[in-house]
């Protein structure tokens, strides 16, 4: 009765994705038609946008500024950034952030049963998701959006189970 089973399992763990914080409207100082990346609010850093993240949201929003230039500067060019808010240019880095986490266990368990010598009856059990763990997307990058910093979407399903029986002849 305990012979002849077979399992199987796949085990999925990273880290989070990157995320990479986007100003719309700031590639327009550049001249450019794509955005461009904001600036750190005065004071913060990458660390202070993982900390004293307000509820409902992933990291920070407050750590960020869109990049602007101030009255009377000059628009900068692609090489001159110096004109933008606080003479730092648009300071904060590609791919700054990390988003959450991805696990995920996916399990099978079957047992072929021998009705004849040429003939046998095959079952089989597949569990996707074993645990119902929820992988949660990156957080909105966009610093123009109301939804700034805050997770919107799931990247897993729910538990499936799946049964199988197939006849070899």
């Amino acid at each position: 009765m305990l012979s002849d089973w077979q399992l199987s399992a796949i085990v999925t763990a990273t880290s989070g994705l990157p995320v990479d914080i986007f100003d719309p409207a700031g590639g327009s100082l550049y001249g450019l038609f794509a955005g461009a990346r904001p600036n750190w609010a005065p004071g913060a850093n990458r660390t202070g946008a993982r900390t004293n993240v307000p509820p409902g949201y992933y990291f920070n929003p407050s750590a960020f500024v869109e990049a602007t230039v101030q009255p009377g500067q000059p628009i900068p060019s692609a090489n001159d950034t110096t004109a933008l808010a606080g003479g730092q240019g648009t300071d904060v880095g590609r791919n700054v952030m990390r988003g959450p986490a991805q696990n995920n266990i996916d399990f099978s368990v079957g047992r072929l049963f021998p009705l004849t010598e040429s003939k046998g009856l095959e079952f089989r059990a597949d569990l996707f998701n074993l645990l119902n763990h929820v992988n949660r997307d990156n957080p909105i990058s966009d610093i123009t959006s109301a939804e700034f910093g805050k997770v919107t979407s799931f990247s897993s399903s729910a538990r499936i189970v799946q049964f199988g029986l197939k006849f070899t002849f």
